[in-house]
């Protein structure tokens, strides 16, 4: 292809989009001036904005009722149980989830321990390499919250959310 005919593609396809760019605008404006603002308000363009259920305005018989909060929300929230706040932390956090990227959702005032070395409770400890995860334990009010981070398999310091639990920081 040479430089004239790819200039005259060129001006052919500006043309053509300028044209169709103006021809939406012209339609607009036609229906905007055969209407006064009464008009146009009162018709069904304007309604679409409306609200047309009731707002649902949070009042103090509904403090206690977890059901349509956001699991970060149960999770803050100081009346909500150790289950309530196990079940949002499962909910929140994936099997790819690392240790740091848990502590910057959720808090970083949790304490966090590393439990490494041979499984006695194994058979043959040289088969499975023994235990190596991370435990971070969350003190709420009505308890504490751990959860527990396994090494990802392949990698030297990488530990992925396995679970969360309510209770102590025991080795499950």
């Amino acid at each position: 292809m040479n430089l004239s005919a790819l200039r005259t593609l060129v001006s052919t396809a500006l043309v053509l989009i300028f044209s169709l760019g103006c021809r939406q605008q012209r339609e607009v404006n036609v229906v905007s001036a055969g209407a006064t603002n009464a008009e146009l308000g009162s018709s069904d363009i304007g309604k679409t904005n409306a609200v047309s259920e009731p707002l649902s305005i949070p009042t103090n018989s509904m403090a206690g009722d977890h059901s349509s909060k956001t699991p970060i929300s149960i999770w803050r929230s100081p009346d909500s149980t150790v289950e309530e706040c196990v079940s949002a932390v499962n909910g929140l956090l994936t099997a790819e989830t690392t240790i740091e990227s848990a502590e910057n959702l959720l808090g970083n005032d949790g304490a966090l321990s590393h439990h490494f070395g041979p499984s006695f409770g194994s058979v043959d400890a040289t088969k499975t390499g023994g235990v190596d995860f991370c435990l971070l334990e969350y003190d709420k009010p009505h308890g504490p919250v751990t959860l527990r981070f396994t090494r990802e398999p392949g990698t030297t310091n990488q530990f992925r959310f396995e679970r969360a639990y309510g209770g102590k920081a025991v080795t499950p």
